[in-house]
């Protein structure tokens, strides 16, 4: 096995998304993705070389990971991410953090006290001015 070995928790749009994005680099390998509808998560693993398919987050984690995606709903990101953290493994946390103050608190206590790598995942390219920007570059109405 070459490369970083990466997890995707969820299989809604942005797991899809970042299985989209991992499947294109040469040193990722997809190991597994998490999800509560295995049916999802056989099509993109079909779609996109992801190794298995597991119904939660810690089997997953058990399988072998450097990192993990967690692409959630919003009010299920606190569990997940602080089991990757207490593991050892590394987070890429979709926004928003947790849904409510308490769950952020609750993360970044468990960074703290793990030393564990945690990066939020605000990326707006999904948003919908950036969409329209884009389809406006593609259509040659603005110039870069």
């Amino acid at each position: 096995m070459a490369g970083v070995r990466i997890g995707i928790i969820g299989a809604g749009a942005m797991g899809e998304a970042h299985a989209g994005a991992l499947a294109q680099l040469p040193d990722v390998t997809l190991t597994g993705i998490a999800t509560r509808t295995r049916a999802r998560g056989e099509a993109l693993a079909a779609r996109f070389g992801i190794a298995g398919v597991f119904p939660d987050a810690a089997s997953l984690i058990d399988a072998g990971v450097d990192g993990v995606i967690v692409a959630t709903g919003d009010n299920d990101h606190v569990a997940p991410t602080c089991l990757a953290l207490e593991r050892g493994v590394a987070v890429l946390l979709e926004k928003p953090i947790a849904g409510d103050v308490a769950g952020a608190e609750t993360i970044a206590a468990t960074v703290a006290r793990t030393g564990g790598i945690l990066v939020p995942g605000h990326i707006l390219r999904f948003t919908l001015p950036y969409q329209r920007l884009r389809a406006e570059v593609a259509a040659g109405a603005i110039e870069i």
